[in-house]
């Protein structure tokens, strides 16, 4: 019967029914086409985007990290310290705290050879802490002869995850100290 039917049928329905089959089998294969192609390109352009951001993300963190270590650099130079240690605390302080003003960071601190470090974050030497003797990153690249220290990412004493940037302190041609900053990593972005 099923075929008797189509053999029955007008020869008019039987070219429309081609007709609109062909038609739809056009609409499919372009709407699969489109989709495709949408896909492909959409993807495209989210790599593309994701791509300019991290490299501008990449140039505003080298940006402020070179601008860390140009302030520390030239702080450096004029830091009151000197091969005997610290020659005034009150003015060491004062440099420490324009840093941390000036550079959005957390915290700026020196430590001496010794391992004996001061700080923004107390105000002068810091207590029961000694550089050197928990071998800290900045402080051992530092005096192995590095002159520009980025470190990994630590947590702080204050509970914040930082990065710490460090120069060498020179006198008379000697690394006297480690002059650090703390930036929060999440301020890097």
């Amino acid at each position: 019967k099923r075929f008797h039917g189509w053999v029955s049928m007008g020869l008019n329905k039987k070219l429309m029914m081609i007709l609109g089959l062909l038609f739809l089998m056009v609409v499919l294969a372009i709407s699969g086409w489109g989709y495709s192609s949408f896909k492909k390109e959409s993807t495209e352009n989210y790599r593309l985007l994701l791509e300019t951001e991290s490299k501008l993300i990449g140039y505003a963190l080298e940006q402020k990290v070179e601008r860390n270590f140009d302030v520390l650099k030239t702080v450096s130079n004029i830091v009151a310290i000197s091969s005997k240690g610290v020659a005034d605390l009150r003015e060491l302080m004062h440099q420490l705290d324009s840093i941390v003003e000036n550079n959005q960071v957390i915290n700026a601190y020196l430590s001496l050879s010794n391992g004996v470090t001061y700080s923004t974050s107390t105000n002068g030497v810091v207590p029961n802490f000694n550089a050197r003797e928990k071998q800290r990153e900045w402080f051992v690249r530092i005096f192995s002869g590095e002159s520009h220290v980025v470190t990994s990412p630590y947590i702080s004493a204050e509970g914040h995850a930082v990065m710490a940037v460090a120069v060498p302190v020179r006198r008379g041609g000697f690394v006297v100290g480690a002059l650090v900053t703390n930036i929060k990593v999440n301020s890097l972005t």
